[in-house]
Order: structure tokens, then sequence, then C-alpha cells
């Protein structure tokens, strides 16, 4: 990901696979490794994800949420949900 000229992108013990396309485009881009959260993802400038068949493709959207639903396609969450886990989250870290 991407926040104003910086590139980040998770270490490979967060889960990630240490590819040559991943290895290649830290290089290029000079990428620091850091573990990210979904917020640093929701204020991220520009998202790339990538192999060495595709290359480089940009996310073109973010789906927040928790837990799948079993079809592969994650969980949108409305507006008035999305407030409401962040005012949970807000009264837990306190």
């Amino acid at each position: 990901m991407r926040r104003g000229e910086e590139w980040l992108t998770p270490p490979v013990g967060d889960g990630l696979l240490p590819g040559i396309w991943r290895a290649h485009f830290m290089a290029e881009v000079g990428a620091i490794e850091r573990s990210l959260t979904r917020e640093d993802l929701a204020a991220a400038d520009e998202i790339v994800i990538g192999n060495s068949v595709r290359g480089s493709v940009r996310v073109g959207g973010l789906v927040v949420g928790g837990e799948g639903d079993g079809n592969g396609k994650g969980n949108r969450m409305d507006g008035e949900r999305r407030q409401r886990g962040q005012q949970e989250e807000r009264r837990e870290q306190s």
C-alpha cells in the first residue's frame, strides 16, 4: 500500500508468500515491511497486489468487516454498522 510517497508491505510473518514478484516490487518502489491494520489500508492512497503471472494489479475498492460469510465475498459494512463497529472498538481500547 502507498501513503504519500511511502510504500508499505506486511512482513512474510504476517501471512504473505515470499514470492518473486513481491521481492521485485519491493525493490522497485523501496517498500518498507511493516504490519498493517485495517485502518492503514483504509487510509491508503493506493493499494497494489500482484504475482509473477499477472503482475501489478491496483485494488479498486476495500471491503471492511470481520469474518467472511463463507461465499468468498467477505462482509460489506453499511454506514450504520461501520459506525457501531468503530464505537465498539474505541470502547474496547479504553
